[in-house]
């Protein structure tokens, strides 16, 4: 593991405000496999792992920095459509969490019943969650 995301910038970038002095953008991609969810791989930023906790929720683990916005996305196969949130973000501390899943349930015969509800759901296999980070290095705002 990576012991500080500060010293992983390859290059320096154009990033306006005071969080972007010393930032960089990074990108992680998440695999997932099976139907249980289960993260089959996981790369890009250096030091970040993901781990199921239950149903459709993720701890996130990376290097600890001063502070660190995530832009998730989530591509999934042709008839699924899931929703990813990050919530709990700690940069100093190095943590984060995932939510995936869908808003709305199955109905009565098994299709899907859109509502405001968010359903935590396993990914099935072949979804990928794109992580966009901007990390900053020297202020957390």
């Amino acid at each position: 593991m990576a012991d500080n995301l500060a010293n992983t910038a390859q290059f320096p970038a154009n990033l306006g405000g005071k969080k972007g002095q010393h930032g960089f953008i990074g990108s992680n991609k998440m695999f997932f496999t099976g139907l249980t969810g289960s993260v089959a791989t996981s790369y890009g930023l250096p030091g970040l792992v993901a781990t199921r906790v239950s149903t459709g929720s993720y701890n996130l683990v990376f290097p600890p920095t001063v502070g660190i916005d995530f832009y998730p996305g989530v591509q999934a196969p042709s008839g699924h459509s899931y929703t990813v949130n990050i919530s709990d973000v700690q940069p100093t501390s190095g943590t984060a969490k995932l939510q995936i899943g869908r808003f709305g349930s199955a109905g009565s015969s098994g299709n899907f019943v859109p509502s405001l509800a968010f359903q935590p759901q396993n990914p099935v296999s072949g979804t990928i969650v794109n992580l966009l980070a901007f990390v900053s290095t020297r202020v957390a705002y």
